[in-house]
């Protein structure tokens, strides 16, 4: 119970701070596997079929393939600066987590489809 309650204050106090920075900019600041767990049963089954649709498309895939090749080529080809450089490395390390996450995600649809 003093968990949630201190984490509680933490998301409280890091958003005032985030806002008091950033003005009234909206940041997601609960995880996304705290939220994934305080699904029903049934919105879990929803929201993994649903990532598992996205990720098994073309579309998915094609424009995935897209943002890392445009980031990759741009760094290897344009003359940028650190700070612009290290923003398209920042980026495209972003979109492999985000895939390395939706992938977890399809996998574990995959599985529970395996099982029935």
């Amino acid at each position: 119970m003093f968990r949630k309650l201190k984490n509680k204050i933490k998301i409280w106090a890091v958003t005032e701070i985030f806002k008091l920075y950033f003005g009234s900019f909206l940041y997601p600041f609960e995880k996304a596997d705290e939220k994934f767990e305080n699904l029903s049963a049934f919105e879990k089954a929803k929201y993994l079929k649903d990532v598992s649709n996205w990720v098994n498309s073309d579309a998915f895939r094609i424009e995935s393939q897209e943002i890392l090749r445009k980031y990759y080529q741009d760094l290897a080809c344009k003359p940028l600066d650190n700070v612009t450089a290290t923003g398209y490395r920042l980026a495209l390390l972003v979109e492999q987590d985000k895939e390395r996450r939706l992938l977890k995600r399809s996998k574990e649809f995959d599985e529970i489809v395996s099982i029935d």
